[in-house]
């Protein structure tokens, strides 16, 4: 199992499985050897080998934790957050920071599928109901997104730790139409869904008062400009782990 690794200037990409089944999410409490993780509940969390798919990577930890194998087609991710903590001497001075982005992927099991999670080395897996996510037990940030992730949102966000407290959380939910969207193509889009697109993201819609005896296709090519234009300047890093640009 690797952990990420707790030193500055250090950058890497963590996957989270939650997997759920008849009204349940699949967790476990983690053992002594995994830091500051130790006693603590969260779903199969693992980080991302060099050049490893991230749906490989989800597949392999859920073997490493819970001793199960899980069907490729099924993961569907839902969440890109990036995450900075501090880190401290042996003085308990800080010395630096450690970036790293967690992805969160959400499996749905079938009715009829036998999912038996077996206790291993570093994990005690056990299925929890929704309705009864034990979060004081869970690091701080899983309140802020598990709701409208398990409710199949997909969302980005930003997190700030000293250690063990969270001390920035800024979160959104992203429309699913991005997400279904193949390579971006705007232009699969109507006016209506390019305009509730730029609406969710914060773009400005441009102003189509002279558009007004317009065709609906110029107003259309508008927006898809402007979204265009705001893709690039604020979701370049998306870009990096959802398309390997």
């Amino acid at each position: 199992m690797e952990l990420l690794r707790r030193r500055s200037n250090v950058k890497a990409l963590l996957s989270q499985t939650l997997i759920l089944q008849h009204d349940r999410v699949l967790l476990g409490t983690w053992k002594p050897g995994a830091g500051e993780l130790e006693g603590r509940k969260t779903g199969l969390l693992g980080q991302v080998r060099e050049k490893e798919d991230p749906t490989d990577a989800c597949r392999r930890i859920t073997f490493e934790l819970a001793g199960m194998e899980i069907p490729a087609k099924l993961i569907d991710r839902r969440a890109v957050f990036i995450m900075t903590d501090t880190v401290e001497d042996e003085n308990g001075k800080p010395c630096g920071t450690i970036d790293y982005e967690e992805q969160e992927m959400v499996y749905e099991a079938t009715a009829y599928e036998e999912l038996v999670p077996k206790e291993t080395e570093l994990f005690i897996p056990e299925w929890i109901p929704l309705d009864s996510i034990p979060y004081d037990e869970m690091p701080q940030d899983d309140r802020e997104w598990y709701p409208a992730v398990l409710s199949g949102n997909c969302m980005r966000g930003y997190f700030e730790f000293e250690g063990v407290d969270m001390k920035l959380c800024n979160v959104w939910e992203v429309p699913r139409i991005v997400e279904d969207l193949p390579a971006n193509d705007f232009h699969a889009l109507t006016v209506d869904e390019l305009k509730h697109l730029a609406k969710c993201c914060g773009a400005k819609e441009p102003g189509l008062g002279w558009h007004a005896s317009a065709p609906p296709r110029a107003r259309k090519n508008d927006l898809i400009r402007l979204l265009g234009a705001y893709d690039r300047a604020h979701q370049k890093w998306r870009d990096k782990w959802f398309h390997g640009i």
